[in-house]
């Protein structure tokens, strides 16, 4: 009861409706303007030569400017700004305000000087008047705003003892400039207690900022038991992958959920607000600072070109949309079968457009805006694509249009074989008819030494695409890129474990050795536009997917940054189980990029080119399309897999990989090395 008449003005202020907060406002402002017109008068009484205290129309006029400054108050928006945030913006909109009013009510008193009533004023009344006004209804809003602050509430009617119990105790890692601004804004919140400063300087370390300490990393354990610390957020944008990944690693063993700033290139506006705040994501623990994409290769195939891409409403076909869209292609041809996905990238492609139209308005001379052609229909529809590449007169094709979920390729055979290979020969027959420049074919790292039908037909793909580029007379440049899984795509384990550790556990994992290669999609989307510009014909690029990952390992990592304990046998009174559920149908224990050969460089030191064993000739292939066209007829899955095993080598006999771990167990895996926060 005691802090309530301590804080109840504030609160009643704070639950007091929009209404009876202007009003009240209105009332001081209007009150400090006529204490300010009162003490000028009374400070020029004794100068005002033509001035008589009895001359009641200068009184009147005298005393009308206060009440006409509330009104251009009122008219400019200032009430409609909120005291506890107002900021430079209302410092302007105070002072025009004044200016208005006073000129105003300069034209009213000419108007009566024109009747013939003398009103002397000295011009000094006016202009202090302005210029105190100014100040004092400035220094009102920074009053009421560090009055209103101090008050300990996040909700409305809540009291500050029961705010102390929903609080969460924070520390703040980085004491730079953007830990300031942090610092400050979680303070303003009012549902963060903030405990002090981690920084990695020695100079700063013992200062105060804001009145908080900053403080070593090695009492972090002290900060801890004293503050019962729950969050900690990383508060440097700056950072290098690297040096977040060292940071985190750092934090890793306290039970402490951990946060993030995002990058300098993320924060587009340049201010800080709370809601930028993220959890930390994968690429926060395995991703490298990216290589800047080179400008010539992104616009090589796709500037003032028509450019069509296939699967457009997948994970990958979106994100190489937007690409295309940002490097100005004169035409852009979405092809995608499933109808909400087409209507959802088309959409946000189209705000894209709208947004990159507004940049560069008044820009000469003037770039011609990109049309979007959304088309509904599957990449093995014949009759389609030809009327499509007819029409448009494509330039470029991206094709990502491919089932890819391993355990239902292995229950469903048949739609995979016809989506990922048939659909594709169509593709590429139609291409070579109309004389289309080039073709990228999106791969994967399951087409090597495939063991699952997701792979057989990745594979069969290329050896396809090989044969064809083989041709003497095909003058399509057909392109095959290889790469790993990408981060956040649909079926990623990363956000199952994310929602699972919101759930509580437990966290699946199908093997405890298991290894993964991770990439994000924005990076891997720029790659395959690149490697597709060095092509000639018929390569296979591979791209540099970074040190492979250990899924056990990172389930257990995304635990704990949650601030959660992994439950466990070492560990029975953890918070979060990890279980082990199996290898599913079709899984493999280790991936990999190359199948035989030499890997050459490239200009771009992410992408490398292969240099495998001749691929099968088109003879051949056609004979074993045959055959798998009757067995697809036919409902044959065995006969099926018979036809992909005499043709893509190594399919169904267990992967060199799988071998090497069955004989000599854990070991087979010391030749992956580990990114250290995984460890």
């Amino acid at each position: 009861m005691a802090h309530w008449n301590k804080h109840g003005v504030k609160i009643g202020l704070i639950e007091a409706s929009r209404r009876q907060k202007r009003l009240a406002v209105m009332s001081v402002d209007l009150a400090c303007l006529l204490l300010i017109m009162f003490a000028l008068l009374s400070a020029r009484r004794g100068l005002l030569s033509g001035f008589a205290v009895s001359d009641q129309l200068t009184l009147a006029l005298c005393f009308t400017l206060p009440f006409l400054s509330v009104a251009m108050f009122y008219t400019l928006g200032l009430y409609r700004l909120v005291t506890r945030h107002i900021g430079q913006k209302g410092f302007w909109r105070i002072g025009y305000s004044l200016v208005g009013a006073v000129a105003v009510w300069s034209f009213v008193v000419f108007l009566a000087d024109m009747r013939g009533e003398v009103i002397v004023l000295p011009h000094s009344v006016i202009i202090g008047y302005w210029l105190i006004g100014w100040s004092v209804i400035w220094f009102n809003r920074q009053f009421a705003r560090w009055w209103l602050q101090e008050l300990p509430l996040d909700l409305r009617g809540q009291s500050a003892s029961e705010n102390r119990k929903t609080k969460k105790n924070v520390i703040i890692y980085g004491a730079g400039e953007s830990g300031l601004q942090l610092c400050k804004l979680l303070s303003k919140s009012g549902i963060y207690t903030i405990a002090g400063f981690l920084d990695d300087d020695a100079s700063l370390w013992g200062l105060k900022l804001e009145g908080y300490k900053v403080n070593p990393m090695d009492r972090m354990n002290k900060l801890i038991d004293n503050g019962n610390i729950e969050q900690v957020f990383i508060a440097n944008p700056q950072l290098s992958k690297l040096q977040k990944r060292n940071i985190i690693h750092k934090l890793e063993p306290y039970p402490v959920e951990v946060k993030i700033l995002p990058s300098i290139a993320e924060l587009a506006s340049g201010r800080i607000e709370v809601s930028d705040i993220r959890h930390i994501e994968i690429d926060d623990l395995l991703g490298r600072d990216p290589v800047q994409p080179f400008k010539d290769l992104m616009k090589r195939n796709i500037l003032d070109k028509v450019v069509m891409v296939t699967g457009a409403g997948g994970s990958i076909g979106s994100e190489i949309s937007r690409q295309v869209i940002s490097t100005h292609p004169s035409k852009l041809i979405l092809l995608e079968l499933s109808e909400l996905a087409l209507y959802t990238i088309e959409a946000e492609l189209a705000e894209l457009v709208e947004l990159e139209e507004k940049r560069a308005n008044g820009v000469w001379p003037a770039r011609k805006k990109v049309e979007i052609v959304s088309v509904l229909g599957s990449v093995g529809d014949e009759v389609l694509l030809r009327e499509l590449l007819r029409t448009h007169k494509v330039d470029t094709v991206y094709h990502t249009a491919a089932y890819k979920h391993i355990p239902l390729l292995e229950k469903n055979p048949v739609p995979a074989i016809e989506n990922n290979v048939f659909a594709t020969v169509t593709l590429a027959r139609a291409l070579m008819e109309h004389e289309v420049e080039n073709m990228v074919l999106i791969s994967s790292d399951k087409a090597v030494r495939p063991v699952n039908i997701k792979g057989a037909s990745n594979r069969l793909q290329e050896l396809i695409l090989q044969a064809l580029a083989a041709d003497k007379d095909n003058k399509t440049v057909f392109a095959i890129v290889r790469f790993g899984n990408v981060l956040d795509s649909s079926g990623s384990v990363v956000p199952r474990f994310r929602e699972q550790i919101k759930k509580g556990g437990p966290v699946t994992v199908t093997h405890q050795e298991i290894i993964r290669y991770f990439m994000s999609i924005r990076e891997a989307a720029q790659l395959v536009i690149q490697a597709g510009a060095m092509a000639c014909g018929g390569e296979v690029y591979v791209l540099d997917m970074g040190e492979p990952v250990k899924i056990d390992n990172l389930a257990r990592t995304m635990i704990r940054l949650s601030g959660k304990e992994v439950c466990d046998e070492e560990n029975p009174n953890g918070d979060i189980e990890v279980k082990y559920i199996g290898l599913r149908p079709g899984d493999k224990m280790y991936e990999e990029l190359l199948i035989e050969g030499n890997v050459i460089g490239s200009r771009h030191p992410y992408i490398m080119r292969l240099s495998e064993p001749s691929c099968i000739g088109m003879k051949e292939l056609t004979t074993a399309l045959e055959a798998l066209g009757v067995a697809m007829r036919d409902a044959d899955i065995s006969k099926l897999k018979n036809v992909l095993q005499n043709v893509v080598e190594g399919y169904g006999e267990k992967s060199v990989l799988q071998d090497m771990q069955k004989r000599n167990g854990e070991e087979g895996a010391d030749r992956y090395k580990q990114p250290t926060i995984l460890h």
